[in-house]
């Protein structure tokens, strides 16, 4: 059985959710710091959806010119793909009233917190 490839972007926020960084996985690789506004801080690069890329940390040599570029081009459009993915709705039991955010876009099978499977359907008195 083939194995799945490590995937090429990953997007994390530290623990208290105030930082988000992006990871370039490939050669060449790198992460760095996805902020609302400009840092001032060496080199950045601006986003599509108004963030910005900085404190880049290089774990290979990083490339110069267009290669740069386009490097920072797609980060820019798997950004963009990752959170069209995120807008996820929010569910809330009709039996518990717990609200969460569903881990994939499919119909929850049951409630996380009754585990209910009819979170969904108003009790019947």
């Amino acid at each position: 059985m083939a194995k799945n490839p490590a995937p090429r972007w990953l997007f994390a926020e530290d623990k208290d959710g105030n930082r988000q960084f992006i990871l370039h996985t490939k050669t060449p690789g790198f992460y760095a710091e996805i902020t609302d506004e400009s840092q001032l801080s060496g080199f950045e690069y601006a986003l599509k959806n108004g963030q910005t890329l900085s404190e880049f940390v290089w774990f290979d040599n990083p490339p110069a010119g267009k290669d740069l570029e386009l490097l920072l081009e797609v980060a820019d459009d798997a950004l963009e793909q990752y959170d069209s993915e995120l807008e996820l709705p929010i569910h809330t039991c009709l039996r518990c009233s717990r609200e969460w955010i569903p881990r994939a876009p499919d119909r929850p099978k049951v409630c996380p917190g009754c585990h209910s499977p009819y979170w969904d359907k108003p009790r019947r008195r």
